[in-house]
């Protein structure tokens, strides 16, 4: 499956988050003609070339659909190679908190295919509301505490509205 959504500011960015049986039906995919054609025809409206990132789950969660009003924070995070493990344990941990917040609709970590020190994670909350409380609780501070020393420069977080 796939969603589609857009930057809240600057409003040209979009992000869309896809989830494949496996690596043969992403490759089927990228090969396809409607993806072809659909390559094709965005090419005209893009300021910059696609940014595909091609992540495996840290802890799995399935895709469900955002309710009106919901908001993405996507965050891009680099850690030091010889922090990896570290990383990942801390996250692994993170995750249940973070899913059990309240307002919280998925939280779902990826880590880069081609560079294992770098991570994703997409986070949808029902509102803005929800995650400015829950990014100011014990446990969001804990977890930002425990990676800040481990992290390379970059630290990326950006929010979206589906369409």
């Amino acid at each position: 499956g796939f969603e589609i959504a857009q930057r809240i500011l600057p409003t040209n960015h979009f992000v869309i988050f896809e989830a494949w049986k496996d690596r043969q039906a992403y490759d089927a995919h990228l090969t396809a003609v409607y993806t072809k054609q659909g390559t094709a025809t965005l090419a005209s409206q893009l300021i910059a070339p696609i940014d595909a990132q091609l992540g495996k789950q840290v802890v799995g969660q399935n895709l469900q659909a955002p309710p009106a009003g919901a908001i993405y924070g996507i965050t891009h995070i680099a850690v030091l190679p010889e922090r990896v493990d570290d990383f990942h344990a801390a996250l692994v941990k993170y995750v249940e908190a973070t899913r059990q917040a309240v307002g919280n609709l998925r939280y779902f970590p990826t880590q880069d295919a081609s560079r294992p020190n770098h991570f994703s994670i997409v986070e949808m909350w029902k509102d803005q509301a929800s995650e400015d409380a829950y990014e100011a609780a014990g446990p969001s501070k804990e977890f930002r505490a425990s990676w800040a020393p481990i992290t390379g420069p970059h630290y990326d977080r950006r929010w979206y509205k589906p369409l």
